[in-house]
């Protein structure tokens, strides 16, 4: 399972919209892009306020080699990617014709021009591009933070989508704002065009806007998360991830006078009859209120989707290859449950129904559940 959310890494290391990775600048004063490494790490450590431990090993690739890496990288994490891509489009997340998983494997992989290999413990940089400083200051974070806090057993942990949110808000949200701080440092920080991510892929990649905004989550929430807390509180936070979307998004992860609950296990449901378990996973807060999005006002996806305490998917599979989705979505109020339940009604009559998958949803006290199935 450890390298279950891979492509959601690598789609955050380019950047995916802010081009805060995916830039060039003109080559500096170095005969070797790897010279700078050995200051821009002394540099980062100052500012991360972590020792360096030891020089860090850089690597050039040329475009075609780089490009191979990501792909090789990505294709770790193919299966899972498929199943994501099944459940956004019965959900109507993404459109019939959108190849998500193909799409997070190479639709963004010629803007992608530094990456830290955990595997390899080492920067990677093309040799055909120069990134500027703060892009390998970034990087150097990511370093760090793997000498210090282990990134391959925290991503090694990871069993949900939300949690792979979450945890990648963490780690992109902390080099972003060391990264922000260099910039600043450097008198270099000014107001960058938003939301370019559209522009680097391939025109059959563009995401969509709701998956836009999901994909940008470990970047936007994450750089508000870093902003929040205190270097010691950054540290703790790596030593105790966060698991779900929601404790990013509010300075108090609690409802009303009632504390969120924290996500569990999977528990895994019967099988309708005809159909055997193929997937499941848990989407989270910030996925549902995107999804409301679509139907309702930004500010009413917000209320309606806080109240969410907890949420459980289950995809299943028949003999003919059709499929049935069950997402259980549990209230703290039964006001909460009857807004969602509203909702769902009007996404499903939307969005849903010429997607041709049957809607049902039905309300059980504080539970909310969706079902779908493919016609």
């Amino acid at each position: 399972m450890s390298r279950k959310y891979l492509a959601i890494v690598l789609v955050i290391l380019c950047g995916f919209g802010k081009s805060l990775i995916c830039y060039a600048d003109e080559p500096k004063a170095h005969k070797s892009p790897c010279e700078r490494i050995a200051p821009l790490l002394d540099a980062t450590a100052k500012l991360r306020n972590l020792s360096s431990q030891a020089p860090v090993r850089c690597v050039l690739l040329g475009g075609a080699a780089f490009r191979t890496l990501l792909r090789q990288k990505s294709a770790l994490s193919l299966e899972s990617d498929r199943n994501i891509e099944r459940v956004f489009k019965m959900l109507g997340l993404i459109g019939p014709d959108y190849s998500y998983a193909a799409c997070m494997a190479d639709g963004a992989s010629d803007s992608v021009w530094a990456l830290y290999d955990r595997e390899g413990e080492r920067i990677v940089l093309r040799s055909d591009i120069w990134a500027p400083d703060y892009v390998v200051v970034h990087e150097l974070v990511h370093a760090l933070q793997d000498r210090h806090f282990g990134l391959k057993e925290l991503w090694g942990k990871v069993r949900r989508f939300d949690q792979a949110l979450a945890l990648g808000g963490l780690v992109e949200g902390d080099a972003m704002y060391v990264e922000e701080l260099y910039r600043l440092e450097k008198g270099e920080l000014h107001d960058m065009p938003a939301r370019k991510g559209p522009a680097i892929y391939r025109h059959h990649c563009e995401p969509p806007e709701e998956l836009l905004n999901i994909l940008l989550f470990p970047y936007e929430w994450g750089l508000l998360y870093a902003r929040k807390l205190k270097t010691n509180e950054r540290d703790a936070a790596f030593r105790v991830p966060p698991e779900a979307t929601r404790v990013l998004m509010y300075s108090k992860p609690v409802v009303g006078n009632e504390e969120r609950k924290e996500p569990v296990e999977a528990v895994q449901r019967e099988a309708p009859v005809g159909f055997v378990p193929e997937y499941s996973d848990q989407l989270g807060e910030f996925v549902l209120r995107n999804l409301l999005k679509r139907v309702v006002s930004k500010e009413a996806a917000i209320i309606a989707a806080k109240g969410l305490l907890s949420d459980q998917l289950y995809m299943f599979r028949n003999k003919i290859g059709k499929r049935h989705l069950e997402w259980w979505l549990n209230f703290s109020t039964q006001r909460d449950v009857a807004e969602m339940r509203d909702a769902l009604m009007e996404y499903g009559r939307k969005h849903l129904y010429q997607n041709g998958s049957a809607l049902q949803v039905s309300v059980q006290g504080l539970q909310i559940v969706l079902e779908l199935t493919q016609k």
